[in-house]
This record gives C-alpha cells, structure tokens and sequence, in this order.
C-alpha cells in the first residue's frame, strides 16, 4: 500500500509501504522537533527501526519491542537532521516496511 500522507511542519511524508503484521506505519511529532514513528501492528514482536538518509547512510538504528495494537516509538531530534530526504524502515518478523519523508526549511 502507498499513499500520500501530509505536510506536517518542516517534513511532507512521502509514501507509505505496510507488509505482513505491520498494518499501519506513520511517521508523526511529539513536538515541533521530534519524529515519533506510529505502528499498528497485529501481533506483538521484536522489531528493528532504521532512519538512512538519501545516500543509504544510517542515521539511527532502534531496536523496539512491539505490542498489539498501536505503538509509538520517539526516534530523534530534527534539529540533528540536515535537510534532505530520509527513510525509515521497520524490520519485523523477517518483514520490512518502509516511508519516506522530506525534511525541509519552509522559510526558504
């Protein structure tokens, strides 16, 4: 599944790809600066999430364990991020989903 998500602050969320128990995959804020990344998931597991940037550089790996039902999982500060284009990628269960967003200066 892709779909266009939204512009939200200094970020538009590019699309959106959901595989295997991982129903919904969101990447959101708990405040101006912080990307929180969003999981709905129908069974409970162990999942790794990886931020890379557009070159494939790691910018930050977690390792999170995962309920059924909503999860929210608090990533980094944007203020670290330089502005270009990111992806971040949950493994679970041997599955992989992926989005992508654009962090941006709106003043320019």
């Amino acid at each position: 599944m892709k779909a266009l998500l939204a512009i939200v602050f200094s970020t538009l969320i590019i699309s959106t790809a959901t595989a295997g128990n991982i129903k919904d995959l969101k990447i959101g804020f708990s405040n101006p600066t912080s990307i929180l990344v969003q999981l709905n998931t129908s069974s409970s597991t162990q999942a790794t999430i990886t931020i890379t940037d557009q070159t494939g550089k790691i910018i930050k790996t977690i390792q999170a364990v995962l309920s059924i039902g909503n999860n929210k999982v608090d990533l980094l500060d944007l203020t670290t991020l330089s502005f270009g284009t990111y992806t971040v990628s949950v493994l679970a269960n041997n599955e992989l989903t992926t989005t992508s967003f654009i962090h941006f200066d709106m003043d320019k």
